[in-house]
């Protein structure tokens, strides 16, 4: 049972201060919102419990909380501003709640250890550098309300930005390859996809063989979308399987392939 002297709670149910010792930390009822940076650089936290009944979250609350490992946000907050899990190094996990319409800036910055994350569709504004050296990261689900994705977002961190109905030509140049691997993912899942964005996919994909293969030998479905426009000779003998593999597909799909 948690110490009520470790926190400091205002009168009207805002949590300004946690002075306990870490560990595994279960927040009062009654609490509505978390202050800036209540948990600020506190590197003995490794899990948190938030009642029901916090509906905001500010700036900076869990941030340098580095042995922080997941968190469950509360249905009713609809903002993570900004830095609010920075420098959590140990996060692999975190809940966004449906209700959430905004992500700020460097809301997970340098969480290096989160590896896949999925934004609910009620996500309309994902702020600079949200994600931004997020190393760990594989995946990101982009919902359909978002249709910018600034050149910040993901800097130093390279996901499968799955996000197929955006333009490939819509993204900055260093998202294009995470872009093309969320793609690749969509299309070989079988997704109901725009024509039109689909052939920008497609052609892009097919004129960028030598810019993309960094990203594709880490990706099996970009690998496999690529395969059938690289000899197999090009591949090395691990990712040969996974080439002979796209390559197929694209035979039987009866794509336009070069005879040699």
């Amino acid at each position: 049972m948690e110490n009520k002297q470790d926190f400091v709670i205002t009168k009207k149910g805002t949590l300004t201060k946690y002075n306990g010792p870490g560990g595994d930390v279960t927040i009062p009822e009654g609490v509505t919102k978390i202050g800036e940076r209540a948990f600020y650089w506190c590197t003995s936290l490794q899990s948190v419990t938030i009642p029901e009944g916090v509906t905001e979250i500010e700036g900076g609350a869990f941030y340098g909380c580095e042995r922080l490992t997941s968190v469950t946000i509360p249905a009713g907050v609809t903002e993570i501003e900004k830095e609010t899990f920075s420098y959590c190094k140990n996060l692999t996990s975190v809940t966004i709640p449906a209700g959430v319409t905004k992500i700020g800036e460097r809301a997970f910055h340098c969480c290096t250890s989160l590896q896949s994350v999925t934004i609910p569709e009620s996500v309309t504004e994902i702020g600079n550098s949200a994600f931004s050296g997020c190393t760990g990261l594989t995946s990101v689900t982009i919902p359909e309300g978002i249709t910018t994705i600034h050149k910040s977002v993901f800097e130093n961190s390279c996901p499968a930005i799955i996000a197929p109905h955006i333009p490939i030509d819509d993204f900055a140049p260093k998202n294009k390859p995470g872009a093309c691997a969320g793609f690749a993912k969509a299309y070989l899942d079988g997704a109901e996809l725009d024509e039109e964005i689909k052939a920008g996919y497609l052609k892009y994909i097919k004129g960028q063989k030598k810019k993309l293969y960094p990203t594709a030998i880490k990706n099996e479905e970009l690998l496999r979308l690529m395969a059938p426009h690289i000899p197999v000779a090009g591949f090395d003998a691990a990712h040969k399987p996974g080439a002979c593999a796209g390559f197929a597909k694209a035979y039987l799909d009866g794509a336009e392939l070069d005879e040699e």
